[in-house]
């Protein structure tokens, strides 16, 4: 994951050059992300790589069965739980397909943007309270 701040946004970019599975790695990566942008930053923006925000869990520990996929599942629910929560203004942007676990990462956002919608304009949420993020403004 790789981490950018311009001052006003956060960027939380992930490309495994795989499907961005949601696993114990990525899962980790947006948590210490989101700590990181509470001090770099007013706003956050999550978004995958080109045509793909993430194709969902990470299928080698749901195969694993067991405690693996318990504690992975665990995780997941404290992260969105996380992400849902936020103190700052969250934008996940999907540049493609999110698909099972990422449709569910997609919705915990405090708004979403997708790269087919033009001119694509965030609606103002308790959450962000009107602030301007990554470009993404209300009517």
């Amino acid at each position: 994951m790789q981490f950018d701040s311009d001052g006003t946004v956060a960027t939380l970019n992930f490309d495994d050059g795989k499907v961005n599975a949601i696993g114990h790695g990525i899962i980790d990566d947006i948590v210490a992300g989101l700590s990181w942008a509470q001090t770099e930053a007013s706003a956050v923006l999550t978004v995958g790589r080109d045509g793909l925000l993430s194709g969902g869990f990470d299928l080698k520990v749901i195969r694993e069965g067991g405690d693996a996929v318990r504690v992975m599942m665990k995780k997941v629910a404290d992260l969105f739980y996380r992400l849902l929560n936020h103190p700052q203004p969250l934008v996940i942007a999907c540049t493609g397909h999110a698909v099972a676990a990422g449709a569910f990462l997609l919705s915990s956002g405090h708004g979403s943007a997708h790269k087919s919608w033009p001119n694509c304009r965030k609606k103002p949420t308790p959450r962000t309270n009107g602030t301007v993020v990554a470009g993404l403004s209300q009517p």
